[in-house]
């Protein structure tokens, strides 16, 4: 034992210099594989509060007051830093809290220890370094006690701001709704002048919307609460649509817009309503600030292999260099160059940025004075790298097809309209898919290889989870008279157009038209007023309730073809009439969900398995929702007056 002891005693001496150690501000203790301190320096003994009067290692936890970080369990002497570094194990950043007589408030230290070793590499002993970290530790708690109050003034915050956005969007609701009707002379004649008045009311409350819209999504994606659903988009078709909506405002200055899309680029992954909104933001700056008779340009385009950019160019008067450092920031606008500032918030950039680098991309723009201006933005083709899955609750579309080049375009299809998809190409496959589980819809071709594709529809109906289910035929040969006797929903020749496709699956999907009432329920009574309006105009019989109890009645009374409701109502909320219309006699009617509420990814989901559509009170409006109960739901009378 006294061997050993020499042995830990000379490796300390030998290779650690006691003096040097003494002046080390950090506390320094030795000891040898007996647990007898060999050495321990000032540092330590200010830092414990002990003086020096060495005890072994069994002693020196309970003798010093080591407690573990909670500050009341002792520190077991197995666990003890020193005793592990004896037995020839590392330690690194262990944390004791120490008090005793010398610290009775107590103190946190942060311990590092080593075994030491002999020329063989045998233990022989170990050493601890020791530092005071309780005002570091106070600092950190302190840090996170004001994250968790800043987390929750966030919280509040994005609640507040959620809910003033419903206050205000709510009577917007009702301005804008009854604005589009008596403009348009809807309810009656109007004068000239009364028609401009109300333009003018139109544009000043849509305005407001922009500016209500922009700061709720900048609160959002400040507070990482914005939720992307990315999916298959066309650009093309995409870009065409927001070239369409601000075609008026381009006629009015005679400016020019050209589209330029790379048919290279093919289908990307992203928010579509997302990307719009950028989109949007960028062109209509360009229609603002390019004069009569100008030209604009959009361009969508592969940048490298995973990403595409999408660029705004204008012939419009450019900006200062030192502008172009400023033109992404919050509340930021450009002077014009009559001295002035154009109307707006300066919210529109801002908000285009953070949108892109909240989902990985990036903005930026070129200009130079009399030259004009391109904006850009650059986003992954693909979300998370990969192309997007089907969103959850999706409807499972069966394609049986035997040719490989016809299943793969009726597959992408699908995919890309937001189905899930399955393939069988031949009749024993689809047989057999029939049998594992049920689809919500099947396109089946007449010409397999192996088997007629009525023989393949008469066993699917013969029975098992299928023998209901909605199918499209699609083939060469258009045999309507070989279906007699089968439930086959519609017809497509090919080669079939993908809109077809689309629209023949939207009415095997639809309930019949004209039979019963379109509920309409809405805790504001002006909400309801409009949306009933519309509707009876455009030849739908509507049934008004403003809470959701009331509209669970009505629907028992009469069986509604289809039905609008809002979300947030008191007492019972949408998603409490949902779940129980749901499970209702009823409640195979198509739902359009109608409302303001901002709504979360868990939302959305609860939602899919429950409604058909999710129409945004404001921001879609109500030809939005018109479109979507006339595709599911045709009006008796058919649309009029719009």
């Amino acid at each position: 034992m006294a061997e050993i002891a020499s042995q830990a005693s000379g490796v300390f001496h030998t290779r650690i210099c006691p003096s040097i150690l003494a002046s080390l501000a950090d506390g320094v203790v030795v000891a040898d594989e007996q647990g007898r301190i060999l050495f321990f320096n000032p540092a330590a003994g200010k830092i414990l509060g002990i003086g020096p009067v060495p005890s072994t290692l069994e002693d020196w936890p309970r003798a010093h007051g080591c407690f573990l970080p909670d500050r009341t369990t002792r520190c077991p002497t197995e666990v003890f830093p020193l005793v592990r570094a004896v037995r020839g194990e590392t330690v690194s950043d262990f944390e004791l809290f120490v008090r005793n007589e010398t610290v009775p408030h107590g103190i946190f230290i942060s311990v590092n220890g080593a075994p030491l070793l002999d020329e063989r590499g045998r233990p022989v002993g170990g050493v601890v370094v020791f530092r005071d970290v309780t005002e570091r530790k106070r600092l950190l708690d302190e840090l996170d006690r004001k994250n968790r109050k800043l987390e929750e003034a966030s919280r509040r915050k994005s609640e507040f701001v959620a809910s003033m956005s419903h206050e205000l969007r709510t009577p917007l609701n009702a301005i804008i709704g009854f604005s589009e009707i008596v403009h348009d002379g809807r309810a009656g004649a109007i004068s000239a002048q009364q028609k401009e008045f109300l333009g003018d009311i139109l544009t000043s409350s849509q305005h407001l919307l922009r500016i209500v819209n922009d700061v709720l999504d900048l609160a959002k994606v400040e507070a990482g609460k914005m939720d992307f659903h990315a999916e298959p988009i066309e650009l093309e078709a995409l870009v065409q649509e927001v070239r369409d909506v601000l075609g008026a405002l381009a006629a009015a200055k005679r400016i020019r817009i050209e589209t330029e899309v790379d048919p290279a680029l093919g289908v990307v992954h992203a928010d579509p309503s997302r990307l719009k909104q950028v989109l949007y933001n960028y062109l209509s700056n360009a229609l603002k600030f390019t004069g009569d008779g100008g030209r604009v340009v959009v361009r969508a385009l592969r940048e490298g292999a995973d990403a595409f950019r999408v660029e705004v160019e204008d012939t419009g008067a450019g900006m200062k260099r030192e502008d172009l450092e400023r033109i992404f920031v919050d509340f930021h606008q450009l002077e014009t160059s009559r001295g002035g500032r154009q109307a707006g918030t300066g919210l529109g950039l801002a908000l285009t940025k953070r949108l892109a680098e909240a989902q990985g991309g990036q903005v930026g723009v070129e200009s130079e004075p009399g030259r004009g201006s391109v904006f850009h933005i650059v986003l992954p083709r693909f979300a998370n790298g990969e192309e997007s899955a089907p969103r959850p609750g999706a409807p499972t579309i069966l394609v049986v097809e035997a040719d490989e080049g016809d299943r793969a375009w009726l597959a992408r299809t699908l995919s890309r309209a937001g189905y899930a998809v399955q393939t069988a190409a031949s009749g024993a496959e689809a047989i057999a898919r029939c049998q594992e589980r049920t689809f919500d819809a099947v396109t089946l071709d007449l010409l397999l290889p192996d088997a007629s594709g009525w023989n393949v529809l008469r066993a699917m109906r013969a029975g098992g989870p299928n023998r209901n289910t909605p199918t499209i035929v699609v083939s060469v040969v258009a045999e309507k008279e070989s279906a007699a006797g089968f439930a086959v929903q519609d017809f497509l020749v090919q080669p079939v157009v993908p809109d077809d496709l689309l629209s023949s699956l939207r009415r095997i999907g639809a309930s019949p038209g004209g039979g019963g009432p379109v509920l309409v329920i809405d805790d504001d009574p002006e909400s309801v007023s409009v949306m009933e309006t519309v509707l009876r105009e455009a030849g739908y019989r509507t049934i008004g309730c403003t809470d959701a109890a009331t509209g669970l009645l009505a629907s028992e009374r009469e069986a509604p073809s289809a039905v609008v409701v809002d979300l947030l109502m008191p007492g019972l909320d949408g998603f409490g009439f949902l779940e129980r219309f749901k499970k209702s006699p009823q409640g195979r009617a198509p739902v359009i969900v109608w409302t303001g509420k901002d709504l979360t990814a868990s939302e959305r989901a609860r939602l899919e398995s429950s409604a058909e559509l999710v129409v945004d009170k404001l921001k879609d409006g109500m030809s939005v929702l018109l479109e979507s109960l006339q595709a599911h739901v045709p009006s008796p009378g058919g649309a009029r007056g719009r």
